[in-house]
């Protein structure tokens, strides 16, 4: 039975060497068998194509893990510029508040120095019209004293004041 399919298989490789040989006839081409040599060679540049293979396998995830890392610092940046900017449109809100009060107390420092030119004013114009008082008695035995009366009047004193001021307007008796 063993001798029967070794003969068998002894007349395929016959006929498959024959087709080969006719083919290599018709194309002109000659099969050459490959030798163990070129083999080896073959599969060590194989192995050799199969690492370099892996190596850019290993490379190109470490450059994706590198990408998502990039991406992660980018949108940290831009979380960190927001805030800045968020930040920034506060501090000008509050300078320009800082200068609107900056710019009420200097108002406010005007006014009050003007009531008070006013009041300083008051006394002096009082001691004048007081001295005219003593100086009209002292010559008075020749003059009689002009007395006066004083009369509230609702008005505005000095040229910024808010509300209203109370002042006296001197009125002459006739």
């Amino acid at each position: 039975m063993r001798m029967a399919q070794n003969v068998e298989r002894d007349e395929q490789i016959e006929m498959r060497e024959q087709r080969i040989e006719e083919l290599e006839e018709r194309l002109g081409i000659k099969l050459e068998k490959a030798d163990s040599a070129e083999v080896a060679a073959l599969q060590e540049n194989l192995e050799q194509i199969q690492g370099e293979n892996g190596r850019l396998k290993r490379v190109k995830d470490r450059a994706e893990r590198n990408l998502e890392d990039v991406l992660a610092i980018k949108q940290e940046i831009h979380s960190r510029v927001e805030k800045l900017e968020e930040d920034l449109k506060q501090s000008r809100a509050w300078e320009n508040s800082v200068k609107s009060d900056a710019r009420q107390s200097s108002a406010d420092v005007r006014n009050l120095e003007a009531t008070v030119r006013v009041l300083q004013a008051k006394p002096r114009q009082e001691r004048e019209k007081k001295s005219e008082v003593e100086d009209s008695v002292y010559v008075g035995a020749l003059e009689a004293p002009t007395r006066r009366k004083m009369k509230a009047t609702q008005g505005r004193v000095g040229t910024k004041a808010r509300g209203r001021k109370t002042t006296y307007q001197p009125i002459e008796r006739r």
